[in-house]
């Protein structure tokens, strides 16, 4: 019986270290798609709820194997959800400006922390993709988050849009500027409005760009440098 658990684990272990990042990167694209589609259904903001959840819960598969990150990350985590729900039930600005805090700074915590346990792989593979792609995703959420939590702080940092528009908190209008600040895209009804606002826009548009240098660099030239390492071994 001991052997075969001890091979349960093993495989659930090997599973965890291979596909570390799949759920967080399936997650935050399904968020990422979908946010903008469910934003006006009756029951979307549960919804998007729902599928913030499932990432919070992801987050914390990523850390599993650490135990002082997984401890961080679930405090965090469970500050988060807990916010993220009590707003929901009771349209609390308080649970609203307390869940933005604390999920911007999950996101950005966990950006240096996925970039850091993908920067010591030493050749490409998809978990090191799902990872990549991931710590931009959450760049974008992340700076979203600290959109909204400015918003709700100094009211009008933004032209045509408000925390509580619909008489609930959304985060939505939020993320579509912070992701078309972070791909450079440009602005269509709603923008920053304050200067502090403006600023935080210039600077998430230059980490856009930066990542997407170093990040791509990176992955490049592991590529590169397990192609020579195949050319030498045929030899």
């Amino acid at each position: 019986m001991a052997p075969e658990e001890h091979g349960f684990r093993g495989r659930i272990k090997r599973f965890q270290s291979e596909q570390q990042f799949i759920f967080l990167f399936w997650g935050l694209l399904l968020l990422l798609l979908l946010s903008p589609i469910i934003h006006e259904w009756v029951l979307g903001k549960e919804i998007g709820a729902a599928l913030q959840s499932m990432i919070f819960f992801a987050i914390i598969y990523t850390h599993i194997n650490s135990k002082p990150l997984l401890i961080c990350v679930t405090v965090m985590v469970a500050i988060a959800l807990t916010s993220l729900w009590w707003e929901l039930a009771f349209c609390s600005a308080l649970a609203a400006l307390v869940q933005c805090i604390a999920t911007a700074i999950l996101c950005f915590f966990l950006d240096v922390t996925i970039l850091r346990t993908i920067s010591w792989e030493s050749s490409i593979n998809r978990n090191m993709v799902y990872g990549a792609v991931s710590t931009y995703l959450l760049l974008g959420f992340g700076c979203g988050f600290l959109f909204a939590t400015i918003d709700l702080l100094h009211p009008g940092s933004f032209t045509q849009i408000s925390p509580f528009q619909c008489g609930t908190f959304s985060a939505v209008p939020y993320w579509n500027i912070s992701f078309l600040s972070l791909t450079t895209l440009g602005y269509m009804d709603a923008a920053p409005a304050w200067g502090i606002t403006k600023s935080l826009a210039m600077v998430e548009a230059i980490l856009g760009q930066l990542f997407l240098v170093v990040v791509v660099a990176m992955l490049v030239g592991l590529r590169v440098s397990e192609l020579i390492v195949k050319r030498q071994a045929k030899k």
